[in-house]
Formats: structure tokens, C-alpha cells, sequence
């Protein structure tokens, strides 16, 4: 039983080793918020957008998930 739990930690431990160097998963919907952002702001550096437009178009999409 002792074993078993120790060759788990150690597999556990090498996964992580291996890992280090790969970059973190995002979810689906960071990802999205986060294209949208930089969209949004491109807009508004090309004047495309007001800055009280950008602002509500950028805190409507940055507000709490009510679909969980």
C-alpha cells in the first residue's frame, strides 16, 4: 500500500516537472474575452470608438458570469 501511494507521488511530481515548460491551458471563454478586449481597444485607438462607448462595450462583456 506504502508503495502504491509513493510511485503515484513520484508520478505525480514528474508530470509536473515535465510541464514547467509548457504554457497553461486558457478556457474557451478567457480566450474569447480576451480577443474581444483587444478588438474593442483596437477600435478605440483607430477613434472608431468613443472612449464612453468603449467603456460600455468593454464592462458589459467584463461583468459576472451568470451561465455557470
Amino acid at each position: 500500500m506504502f508503495v502504491d501511494v509513493l510511485k503515484k507521488v513520484q508520478q505525480t511530481a514528474y508530470v509536473a516537472m515535465n510541464s514547467v515548460s509548457q504554457p497553461a491551458r486558457v478556457a474557451k471563454h478567457e480566450r474569447e474575452k480576451r480577443q474581444f478586449a483587444v478588438a474593442a481597444f483596437c477600435d478605440y485607438c483607430t477613434h472608431a470608438l468613443t472612449r464612453q462607448k468603449y467603456l460600455r462595450k468593454v464592462c458589459h462583456r467584463y461583468g459576472p458570469r451568470m451561465d455557470l
